[in-house]
């Protein structure tokens, strides 16, 4: 009789401990299982990732911005003109922008399409300009007398790497 108190504690101390174990068991494999499920979540989240960074870059590339603004019915600019605020005098020869080839409409929702009936109306501006025009003579400066510190390229660095490059 004595060594029935010993036993069944004994007893209880191995079931507890296999039930604990049993739980321990159980909560790893759900750790394993969520674990799974996170890194599947977690490799197909990178792979659309790539993709759309590889549409960014798609829709970064000059052809594409060039198609885009065009769609738009935007021109490409001429040789850049520069004001000398100082004394008003216009550095470069200013010409128009050549206009979009007969035919093309911008597309786009929020470019308004031009209606032929339509006659155009001029606005007055909103307010009078800093520089009098009457100072702004563009017949009396040359293309020369652009100073030679202010270039084109210079102004805006290109953004694509040059194709001679080697690795």
């Amino acid at each position: 009789m004595a060594r029935a108190p010993f036993v069944a504690a004994v007893l209880a101390i191995l079931a507890v401990g296999l039930i604990g174990l049993l739980g321990l068991n159980t909560a790893l494999a759900q750790d394993s299982f969520r674990l799974h499920r996170l890194q599947v979540s977690n490799k197909d989240l990178a792979d659309r990732e790539q993709v759309l960074r590889a549409e960014v870059d798609r829709l970064q590339a000059p052809a594409a911005l060039a198609a885009l603004a065009q769609a738009q019915g935007m021109v490409p600019g001429g040789p850049p003109v520069f004001l000398r605020l100082p004394d008003g005098v216009v550095l470069g020869e200013p010409v128009p922008a050549a206009a979009a080839p007969a035919g093309t409409q911008p597309a786009g929702p929020d470019v308004p399409r031009p209606d032929a009936s339509a006659a155009p109306t001029a606005q007055p501006p909103a307010s009078k300009p800093s520089v009098q025009p009457s100072a702004v003579q563009p017949s009396a400066v040359k293309p020369s007398a652009v100073p030679p510190a202010v270039k084109p390229s210079a102004a805006k660095p290109s953004a694509t790497p040059s194709p001679r490059a080697t690795p």
